[in-house]
């Protein structure tokens, strides 16, 4: 995931936080006895702690829920006393926006993580994917120039220069070898289960 800027952080918490606002300003002008308004006021604060949750983890589903729950508290409790059922399930419903943005929190902060493996794994499987197509470029011209030392050895009598192409047929088989290597790292693995277990 590409981690965000200061000014996109700051828009999104801007956003979230003006979101919690204006739900609360319109509970606290509403009339309290027109219960279904509040209703519907008090789930759309399930919106910013949502946001919250799937921009920011944890800490935002929690630090949103938290919010909610300082600025819609005092409502609650200034709820005339006959409508006391109404009352508990609001005390109810801000145990809930709590107990949502951590979940949110976490299940988005879950998610992410998985995004960031697997972009992990893909950028593995390009490096694996470029490293086979190097060492495969590379294995013939090897090879060419070990078959040409091999032969100029052959024809060369002087002691000295046979031991000099005595090295560079070493070198070129440990350069060969190492691409080898290289290829046999980047072929995909078969995993099975052995039959028969379990």
């Amino acid at each position: 995931m590409i981690p965000l800027t200061k000014k996109e952080r700051a828009y999104r918490i801007s956003a979230i936080a003006l979101m919690v606002i204006c739900i609360t300003i319109l509970h606290y002008r509403s009339d309290h006895f027109n219960i279904s308004s509040h209703i519907l006021f008090r789930e759309l604060y399930f919106l910013p702690i949502i946001l919250a949750g799937f921009w920011f983890g944890v800490p935002g589903g929690v630090g949103a829920s938290l919010s909610v729950t300082l600025l819609y508290l005092p409502f609650v409790l200034a709820l005339p006393e006959g409508i006391s059922s109404h009352k508990f399930g609001n005390l109810i419903q801000i145990i809930i926006f709590n107990i949502f943005g951590l979940l949110f929190g976490l299940l988005f902060g879950r998610q992410k993580r998985q995004q960031q493996k697997l972009l992990e794994a893909e950028s593995l499987a390009a490096m694996g994917r470029a490293v086979s197509c190097i060492a495969h470029d590379m294995k013939t011209p090897l090879m060419a120039i070990g078959g040409f030392v091999q032969q100029v050895r052959r024809k060369v009598a002087d002691d000295k220069l046979t031991t000099k192409l005595d090295f560079a047929v070493e070198q070129v088989r440990r350069l060969e070898a190492l691409v080898g290597d290289m290829l046999a790292f980047t072929k995909p693995l078969n995993l099975q289960w052995p039959t028969g277990r379990c």
